[in-house]
């Protein structure tokens, strides 16, 4: 584990953040034009924007081609749901990426698939597939929660959005409020117990498999004030777990998820639910939570359409 999340670790950090900002308004300035176009004044932000935006942008961190992404990300979306057409996506999957890898090999490039090919620690075609596979599930799903659930908050929180726009609180206070309250991965699978513990009051033997409920334990009363409200500054959530398993894309996941949000809020500064926020409904998932949807409008279109070449 050490070997493969160092080379991991290594390769994330030679990632631009710099680049990667550009990347990200760039991008999201597209899905706002694609959506905010014709007179358009409605739209919905989960998959017009929230999912939309990381899969492109991770993708492209790991040098897969736009047309390969989506094909790609279905087949992994759909190998890890486990139904009856997972072992085709399976299949699927493992020859995309086997092909991508032997991509590489011959032409490496400025991404993260070359830079795990060419680090010491070696790893092997089987670790590099999982190693990519991961980054995409956990790039492209949680990440988009995020945005999707922060969007929310500023949404159908006055004061909050009141404290924000009068420089009070920023982005970085939203999102971290989301990780607390809804952290995009719920409860995590899973870690095996190495020998006999009493754990929390309970009798835990060699071998047992432990669901981490991360969104539990960011509710503990015992680290949150009296009104059960985060502290402003407060990072001290599980949202990307903690230890040697620590989430090693924390860094450039927060810097996607806050300016996918900030460009949306300067692009179309009147935004507001199209429906009651009664009428949202949230996925159903034992290990997720995240919106099935976000129905918005906007009076000012023409904003979003603006300045779509150099995303400064």
């Amino acid at each position: 584990h050490r070997r493969m999340r160092g080379a991991v670790a290594d390769a994330l950090a030679r990632v631009n953040g710099h680049e990667l900002i550009r990347s990200v308004r760039a991008t999201a300035e597209r899905l706002i034009a694609e959506f905010a176009t014709g007179g358009a004044t409605e739209a919905e932000l989960v998959g017009q924007y929230a999912r939309a935006l990381p899969l492109h942008v991770v993708t492209g961190l790991l040098g897969i081609g736009a047309e390969a992404g989506p094909p790609l990300v279905e087949a992994i979306t759909t190998t890890v749901a486990a139904t009856a057409e997972s072992p085709a996506a399976s299949r699927r999957m493992s020859a995309m990426l086997s092909e991508l890898i032997e991509e590489k090999r011959r032409a490496p490039g400025e991404d993260l698939v070359s830079w795990l090919l060419g680090h010491d620690a070696g790893l092997s075609d089987e670790e590099l597939l999982h190693n990519i596979v991961v980054t995409i599930v956990a790039g492209n799903r949680t990440t988009g929660n995020w945005i999707a659930t922060t969007l929310l908050i500023l949404l159908t929180d006055p004061a909050f959005r009141s404290s924000l726009s009068r420089g009070h609180l920023t982005v970085d206070d939203a999102l971290d409020l989301v990780l607390w309250r809804f952290p995009p991965t719920q409860n995590f699978p899973a870690r095996y117990a190495t020998r006999d513990l009493s754990f929390g009051g309970q009798d835990v033997r060699a071998g047992d498999m432990l669901v981490l409920g991360l969104a539990g334990a960011n509710a503990d009363p015992e680290v949150l004030p009296a009104d059960g409200r985060p502290v402003v500054g407060n990072r001290s959530h599980l949202a990307f777990g903690a230890g040697p398993h620590t989430c090693p894309a924390q860094d450039p996941a927060r810097l996607i998820a806050r300016t996918a949000v900030d460009t949306l809020r300067h692009r179309l500064p009147d935004l507001e639910l199209a429906v009651p926020e009664s009428a949202l409904t949230w996925a159903a998932s034992p290990w997720t939570k995240e919106l099935a949807a976000l129905p918005v409008r906007f009076s000012r279109p023409a904003l979003a359409a603006t300045a779509l070449g150099d995303p400064r």
